[in-house]
């Protein structure tokens, strides 16, 4: 178990015993509110469950992100807010995600739940918040996690969405019309590709799409019948940083398209370090304006990651950890400890403008993305990931300020 808490503002009471122990339950004060009372939580405690394992790394990022979010909230929060805290459970089965929900619910008292899960485990925790009645968020964007429950809400970007704007990108951005879709194996993999060259085809591309094989050695004969085949352009889909990474070492010595678009999870120093001067020039599929023209949110996230380390890139991880555990305190802030009031509010938000790119919800869509497009491009470009193409989105995004997003 990992618990992480802040130094409190002046005046504030700390929130965890030194060397990281329990807090006690929340401490419950009175506040006059246009003349009426309300119970108001002086310190409201939120569960992470992330996971171990393959994703390590996006886990460590939305961690962070959820961590820097809080340490935000601290610093523009009025005196009346509560203190919000973090409480991690990590999990490496499916079966240890109930315990942890409970462990975290029952004996560290969080109101409210945040997830940094794969598929299979996500759902079970969505299961498990629906059936206590909990509100939980997670950065998913299978909608086999959401299944129409009432108090779960995900925000990762559908992959159908990810492929229209990557076809806008390379059809109309750059004009390429004969497109290589490669892709790793796993279902989640395969029904990107699909969407993608579903897309690509929509837009006049034509398309070969192919598997790559899980031995290297294989990538030979396929580059060189792409090379054959006149490829203008490559799309790459996967999460295994060292697959792609040699991929990205191979295919250009041996006659590959200069044009080549990663996935959001390549975008990343591990993978520009893995790849080194091979990846020079490569475009990545983004969610970021990364000017001072983006929302206050996603440039408080570079100035919260630039604080812990100056190299470190916002990841799309870190912003999916920095918008949920923003939404929950939204939700908190906004409609009480109730959770069924809390997914009221969420449902009712309509362009919110979280650090990945606006977000609307209803009754029937607890995605939040299907409204707005958050995709951008970057572009690598020596040692840093510059802004090529804001896509859908405006290249002035209006200035917005914090007080929008309801502390």
């Amino acid at each position: 178990m990992r618990v992480m808490a802040w130094a409190p503002l002046p005046g504030r009471r700390a929130i965890l015993a030194p060397g990281g122990g329990r807090s006690p339950r929340p401490r419950m004060g009175y506040m006059g509110a246009l003349g009426r009372l309300r119970i108001v939580a002086r310190t409201v405690r939120v569960g992470l469950i992330s996971g171990m394992g393959d994703l390590h790394q996006s886990i460590g990022e939305q961690y962070l992100g959820a961590r820097l979010a809080a340490e935000y909230t601290r610093e523009i929060a009025p005196a009346t807010d509560p203190d919000f805290v973090l409480v991690e459970r990590p999990v490496a089965t499916e079966s240890a995600v109930e315990i942890a929900a409970r462990e975290l619910t029952d004996d560290e008292s969080c109101a409210m739940l945040l997830g940094a899960l794969n598929v299979p485990h996500s759902i079970r925790a969505a299961q498990w918040a629906e059936d206590h009645g909990c509100l939980y968020v997670t950065a998913n964007n299978n909608p086999l996690v959401w299944a129409g429950r009432r108090h779960v809400f995900h925000i990762g970007v559908p992959s159908e969405i990810t492929g229209r704007a990557a076809a806008r990108f390379v059809v109309d951005g750059r004009g390429a019309g004969r497109v290589a879709v490669l892709h790793t194996a796993g279902d989640f993999q395969v029904y990107a590709a699909a969407c993608t060259a579903a897309a690509l085809v929509d837009r006049g591309g034509a398309v070969e799409q192919r598997e790559l094989g899980a031995d290297p050695a294989t990538d030979p004969a396929l580059f060189r019948e792409l090379r054959d085949w006149q490829a203008d352009a490559m799309c790459l889909l996967g999460s295994e940083l060292d697959r792609l990474a040699g991929v990205v070492r191979q295919v250009q010595p041996r006659g590959g398209p200069s044009l080549i678009l990663h996935p959001r999870g390549m975008l990343c120093r591990e993978f520009a370090d893995a790849a080194g001067s091979a990846a020079e020039g490569h475009y990545f599929t983004d969610l970021y304006l990364r000017s001072t023209a983006a929302p206050v949110e996603e440039q408080a996230l570079h100035r919260g990651l630039a604080s812990v380390n100056p190299r470190l890139v916002a990841t799309a991880s870190h912003g999916f950890g920095w918008d949920g555990l923003r939404l929950l305190i939204h939700a908190w802030n906004a409609a009480g400890p109730r959770p069924d009031d809390q997914a009221s509010c969420l449902e009712a938000l309509v362009e919110y403008h979280g650090a990945t790119g606006d977000l609307s919800f209803d009754e029937r869509d607890h995605n939040g993305r299907w409204q707005h497009d958050p995709t951008t491009v970057a572009q690598l470009v020596g040692d840093e990931f510059q802004a090529a193409s804001t896509l859908a989105r405006s290249d002035s995004a209006p200035e917005l300020s914090a007080e929008r997003n309801s502390r």
